[in-house]
């Protein structure tokens, strides 16, 4: 989160209510808060059930937080494990 808009933000006394309302409408499993290359961060856990909901998910935190979003799709081990096995098969 860019630093200076992330002040202005921080000022909001309903910030912590507004940020809490947004990760729970993207439904984050969990969410941690440290500094990222210098300026405030953070990773969120979203499970995606398919990709047409990647929107929704960024979409609010880009408005909220007028910040720059990484977004790494991960799998289970059980999801490394189907896919090995569907590779095989080919």
């Amino acid at each position: 989160m860019p630093t200076e808009s992330s002040n202005k933000l921080l000022q909001d006394p309903e910030f912590p209510k507004k940020l809490e309302a947004v990760l729970k409408q993207i439904k984050a499993e969990a969410a941690y808060f440290t500094p990222i290359e210098g300026e405030r961060g953070g990773y969120v856990v979203v499970n995606l059930s398919s990709s047409d909901i990647i929107a929704t998910v960024l979409e609010p935190l880009w408005m909220m937080l007028n910040c720059k979003l990484d977004f790494q799709p991960v799998m289970e081990l059980k999801d490394l494990q189907l896919a090995i096995s569907q590779l095989q098969k080919k």
